[in-house]
């Protein structure tokens, strides 16, 4: 059989199984949504998703590695695209920053994404691996992103002088406080969350003694 032949008869099944991972992590998610880390079983992930335990254990070596997995699903990609936008030189460093946010309210408006952050937080103190990927693989990586921004907008003479030790900390603090929010089940709309956006952007721009847009 021919390469390229090969290829179109493999890549069906390759398209099948990574299918199934993402329906697992799916179901993954709700469960742990539902019951908490420490209660979870891997059977009822299995029946959420149709599929058997052993099935399971062909992607995921444990509960916590399946748990590690869909965290960084949901988060990892939102990181990741921060972390690149951080080193562009091209973006200017108060666009950089209105973008950043931009990205974080779609986020938000994603309920998985809502329900990671309640979990993260819930189990962080309990289990020391979720602790140490909230800690070193998210907080950490995001407050490095943002210290990167803003002391190119320092160089740049674009935004005072700031304190580059703690002010990162506090970019994102409007929109978590969002997050807290929507989990407390508060009911908030589209226009809603645009004025909120728009308070979080001009809250930013102040601090920065960046010029109005």
């Amino acid at each position: 059989m021919r390469q390229a032949d090969l290829e179109k008869t493999l890549a069906p099944r390759q398209r099948s199984k990574e299918d199934r991972r993402q329906e697992i992590m799916a179901a993954a998610l709700s469960v742990f949504s539902e019951q908490g880390l420490e209660l979870a079983k891997i059977d009822d992930v299995a029946a959420r998703a149709r599929v058997s335990k052993g099935t399971i254990y062909t992607y995921f070596e444990s509960k916590y590695d399946l748990f590690a997995q869909v965290m960084r699903h949901w988060i990892a990609p939102h990181v990741d695209a921060i972390k690149k936008m951080s080193v562009d030189e091209t973006i200017a460093p108060m666009d950089a920053i209105e973008t950043v946010i931009d990205m974080s309210y779609n986020q938000v408006r994603d309920h998985n994404c809502r329900e990671i952050l309640r979990l993260l937080v819930a189990e962080s103190n309990r289990f020391p691996e979720v602790h140490a990927y909230y800690a070193n693989g998210v907080i950490s990586q995001l407050v490095g992103s943002w210290k990167l921004v803003l002391k190119r907008g320092v160089d740049l003479g674009v935004f005072r002088p700031l304190d580059l030790d703690t002010l990162p900390y506090f970019m994102s603090s409007p929109m978590l406080s969002l997050c807290f929010r929507l989990l407390m089940g508060e009911n908030l709309s589209e226009s809603d969350l645009a004025h909120y956006k728009q308070a979080h952007k001009d809250f930013v721009r102040n601090a920065l003694g960046a010029p109005a847009a």
